[in-house]
């Protein structure tokens, strides 16, 4: 009587499993691009989905901020060139480029947006994002910094994840990782283990089983057709 019960809670507790399994992955791949990227999970994720409203993907993302962080460094140190130039028309000095990509991002981008000068906003696009990655981005500076700040609020009406919860999420993972590591090591132990077991095995296997096998088939086939369907069809009856 408890079995449709029992089944459904069953499939409800594998349905959470998955969930929680998938939410995990999420949690670790989010952590390690943001330390990739030099944001916070949280930032990360408000530009991911800015992204993801204008057609960008989360790797040509990736390597548009990546490209950023490193103009940032360079500027940060001093350096003069077209890109670091190109964050100076924008309003970020070198001690503003010092805080990192979480201190600049938005800056960038809603400066970008802010551009009357279009063929301008291109070309400082190409020279802080890359060719890939500016082209993708027109639609969004196209947008304007209303538009970009429009996106950004409806992010904020998300429950999304904390940087607290991500981290929380991510040390489980590594807990996780460690636990499949263990496992696996005493599994390729107890193969070891097993190894004069199955060595043994298999030589039963190659000098007596498999040669009396080859015998019944070789009798067999030495029969006629007709003889090799009476056998089967006693056989069929004895069995």
């Amino acid at each position: 009587k408890m079995m449709p019960s029992s089944l459904a809670a069953a499939g409800l507790l594998a349905s959470f499993a998955a969930v929680g399994k998938k939410t995990v992955e999420y949690a670790s791949e989010l952590n390690t691009l943001s330390t990739q990227v030099g944001l916070s999970a949280e930032a990360l994720q408000k530009w991911q989905y800015v992204a993801i409203q204008t057609g960008i993907s989360t790797n040509d993302l990736q390597k548009g901020l990546v490209k950023i962080g490193s103009t940032l460094n360079s500027l940060a140190l001093g350096e003069i060139n077209d890109t670091t130039n190109a964050l100076r028309s924008l309003g970020i000095s070198s001690e503003q480029a010092s805080l990192g990509m979480e201190g600049n991002i938005d800056t960038i981008l809603l400066s970008l947006a802010s551009m009357e000068d279009k063929t301008m906003q291109a070309y400082y696009a190409n020279l802080l994002f890359g060719d890939a990655m500016a082209a993708k981005l027109i639609p969004l500076l196209d947008k304007g910094a209303e538009g970009i700040n429009e996106i950004t609020a409806e992010f904020a009406s998300f429950n999304t994840l904390t940087n607290e919860q991500v981290a929380s999420l991510d040390e489980f993972n590594n807990v996780m990782n460690k636990i499949k590591f263990a496992f696996e090591t005493m599994r390729n132990q107890l193969g070891v283990a097993l190894l004069p077991l199955m060595t043994s095995f298999s030589d039963t296997l190659n000098d007596k089983i498999i040669p009396a096998i080859q015998k019944i088939v070789d009798w067999f086939t030495s029969f006629s057709v007709t003889t090799q369907k009476t056998i089967a069809v006693v056989l069929a009856i004895v069995a």
